[in-house]
């Protein structure tokens, strides 16, 4: 294993250091995608009350017009603090929308747009879509989230460089926390102030395992450190765990490691880590749509799911399902399918 290590990364060294084999990014344009409700980012409401969440897609390098191929945006919810308004729901032309329930819980609202005609001219500033939410909560907070946003490039083979922000709705201070230990031992919800940090002083046990840490998403992919992130609305924790024996075998493994990248030039570790994080960080899984209108591809953590896009549309054809190959003798499961490497799924049209 030493050996593998040693030689892996002497091969990363040497990338890095051959010229001209720079990452191809286009910042000729750069965009936020702003999220309000009722025109605030953090909002003090009371149970009943009915928001408008408000989505804008504003240039940030230039306030002329410029064409729009393609984008996307999602906005995750909890139905059990909001309830999406039946017929509230306003878009620009030609975005369309999709509201649904998540593996993990909660809600996404899904909005994306594709050109049909080589790109459509968009103003510097765009209301991309606004619907309302019912207040359901009779106390806490809760956020609406601005996450897999994406603004794509004429040929479809990236984006254009973009931020968002969440927003934060507030019934009241009080915010419970809720603790799921994964079978370790039990720890009480606890009562936290909103912008407060949560007081637990001792990590859940359990036999044979080793706790690693708190996280805030159900797959284990958003860490949590009680004592630096504060609460920001009701919350529950997920516990994660390592076998004892697995964990002597990574610190092994990391040793082993640590020799060859502490022999390399300070220059060349920032590269060698971005090669790292390619190799071993997100997956791309693009969607061959076989003449239907283009779906965007959508990057993921190596090991997690995602959320079934938009269906595309084809003239004279129906559309009936992603596949895993072209002969569509493996329909791919969205729902239970873990996404491991780089893949490319492809339409059925019926």
């Amino acid at each position: 294993m030493k050996r593998f290590l040693t030689v892996f990364l002497s091969i990363c060294l040497l990338v890095c250091l051959i010229p001209g084999n720079a990452l191809a990014s286009d910042e000729s344009r750069s965009y936020t995608f702003e999220l309000t409700a009722d025109g605030m980012t953090e909002l003090f409401a009371e149970k009943d009350r009915i928001i408008t969440v408000t989505l804008t897609l504003a240039r940030q390098d230039s306030a002329e017009k410029a064409m729009m191929y393609a984008m996307q945006a999602e906005l995750l919810y909890d139905d059990s603090f909001f309830e999406l308004v039946e017929g509230s729901v306003m878009t620009a032309p030609g975005i369309e929308w999709t509201d649904m329930a998540r593996r993990t819980g909660g809600r996404a609202f899904y909005l994306n747009f594709v050109s049909f005609s080589g790109g459509t001219e968009w103003e510097s500033r765009t209301q991309l879509g606004a619907f309302q939410l019912r207040i359901k909560a009779d106390g806490g907070a809760s956020a609406i989230k601005n996450e897999n946003f994406s603004v794509s490039l004429p040929d479809g083979s990236g984006s254009y460089p973009s931020t968002a922000n969440d927003i934060n709705v507030i019934v009241s201070s009080a915010c419970t926390v809720t603790f799921e230990t994964g079978g370790g031992s039990p720890i009480p919800p606890e009562t936290v102030q909103y912008g407060e940090y949560i007081s637990l002083s001792e990590a859940p046990l359990r036999e044979g395992y080793d706790f690693i840490g708190w996280y805030s998403d159900l797959d284990r992919t958003k860490p949590f450190d009680p004592k630096t992130d504060p609460v920001k609305g009701n919350l529950t924790l997920y516990a994660a765990w390592q076998k004892a024996e697995e964990k002597e075998s990574a610190a092994s493994t990391t040793d082993a490691a640590a020799i060859p990248l502490r022999l390399l030039p300070l220059a060349a570790i920032p590269c060698l880590l971005l090669i790292l994080l390619l190799v071993c960080g997100k997956k791309t899984v693009k969607f061959d749509c076989l003449g239907g209108s283009p779906v965007l591809p959508v990057k993921v953590k190596k090991g997690s799911k995602i959320l079934r896009p938009a269906d595309p549309a084809k003239p004279g054809a129906a559309f009936s399902g992603w596949y895993r190959d072209k002969q569509y003798t493996v329909p791919f499961d969205f729902e239970h399918t873990a996404v491991k490497k780089n893949m490319t799924l492809y339409a059925r049209w019926k």
